[in-house]
């Protein structure tokens, strides 16, 4: 009897071990791969074609004035001030800062696009801030995962991966 109890759980393990060995031989070698050779894609559906490649972007900051005008140790946060991203011949993004100084642009740039932009902060709004604030620019280059920027004397570039944070610090436009 005991026998008899052994060998048929010796069956029911057997076969247990063996659907799932089975199950576990296509996980590791997967399924069979596709015929590739009408695109420029790998075997695993990765495209080659260096021209369609797309790199995200995201530009953050904030945008303070010069003076501090309470007296408490810190800058003036600037609100309203335009961050323009422009290339040689169009405006690629453009936003407003809050009205903490801080403002965030997300951007994709595909490769046909990569090459130098020009990163500028201008007041829109003028006397809200306590008269106008002189403008500033500095230049950003992005070539695929090379990014390199220009400091100013009014812009701090910092570069962490594919993020590109700003400070700056605008002076007023004494007239």
């Amino acid at each position: 009897m005991k026998k008899k109890i052994f060998w048929t759980w010796q069956k029911i393990l057997t076969a247990i071990l063996a659907f799932f060995g089975c199950g576990m031989l296509t996980a590791c070698y997967g399924a069979p791969p596709r015929d590739f050779d009408d695109d420029n894609s790998d075997r695993y559906g990765n495209s080659s074609d260096y021209e369609s490649e797309k790199k995200s972007f995201l530009f953050l900051g904030e945008v303070v004035s010069s003076e501090d005008s309470d007296g408490d140790g810190k800058k003036d946060a600037l609100e309203g001030i335009i961050v323009k991203l422009q290339n040689s011949s169009k405006t690629i993004a453009e936003t407003k800062t809050d009205n903490n100084g801080f403002y965030q642009m997300r951007i994709s740039i595909d490769s046909e696009s990569f090459g130098d932009f020009t990163i500028s902060f201008s007041d829109a709004d003028g006397e809200e801030n306590g008269g106008k604030m002189k403008s500033a620019s500095a230049k950003i280059s992005i070539y695929g995962d090379k990014i390199s920027a220009e400091n100013t004397d009014s812009i701090e570039i910092s570069l962490s991966g594919s993020a590109i944070c700003t400070e700056t610090e605008l002076t007023r436009d004494i007239q």
